[in-house]
């Protein structure tokens, strides 16, 4: 996924952010708090808070080309071959305001050495059966071996709490594939006061310490 800042969008993708601290884990302040209120739904979130602070948004190579080929015999695969390896959203539960994680994984041996395949990869949200965001990446390069496809998105503070889909689809004339993963979406939590805020989590809030508006990823 590509970062673009000053979306406009409701739905608005980009770089990590970032999170608070507490001891040495990158939690946030609503995990914190999440924790208090729902102890099994807060330990999910630290697992997520820590694997998302290891990823970054874009591509990353899992595997080397010649490895993939062997693990999936692709000497007897029509090919190019493609296949969804894996595909994630983490958290899967969020409140309005929030942040998370659409992690893909996908495996591709090329017709040629060191051959690609160029399509088109498809972003869609979906509530109640209605798109309420989508983008698409025009020229997107499929490329030989195990990689990873990474996108942070912040659910907007006004969205309507419910079940969201998440949808990611790979087109292009040789090959595709497609990801469709669930999002559970709460209400905003209620604002403290910024002090409050310093004391509890040990740090103002990204909008207070940067004087950014969250709308704008960078």
């Amino acid at each position: 996924m590509i970062a673009r800042s000053k979306r406009s969008h409701v739905w608005i993708l980009g770089g990590a952010l970032g999170v608070l601290t507490l001891a040495t884990f990158p939690i946030s302040c609503a995990t914190v708090s999440t924790m208090t209120s729902d102890p099994k739904r807060g330990v999910k979130d630290i697992w997520a808070n820590i694997k998302n602070s290891r990823r970054s948004a874009g591509e990353k190579s899992l595997d080397n080309p010649d490895e993939v080929w062997a693990e999936h015999a692709c000497d007897q695969k029509d090919l190019p071959y493609l296949v969804l390896d894996s595909d994630e959203v983490s958290p899967d539960h969020v409140r309005a305001g929030e942040e998370f994680n659409q992690h893909l994984v996908y495996v591709m041996c090329p017709s040629a050495p060191a051959g690609v395949i160029v399509g088109d990869l498809y972003t869609a949200i979906y509530y109640q059966g209605q798109i309420v965001y989508s983008e698409v990446e025009k020229n997107f390069v499929v490329k030989p071996g195990k990689w990873s496809v990474d996108a942070f998105i912040r659910v907007p503070p006004e969205s309507v709490p419910g079940v969201y889909s998440i949808q990611a689809e790979f087109k292009s004339a040789q090959r595709g594939f497609r990801s469709s993963k669930s999002l559970i979406v709460d209400a905003p939590r209620a604002a403290l006061p910024t002090a409050l805020r310093v004391a509890t989590c040990g740090a103002a809030p990204l909008a207070d310490r940067e004087g950014v508006a969250l709308d704008t990823i960078t």
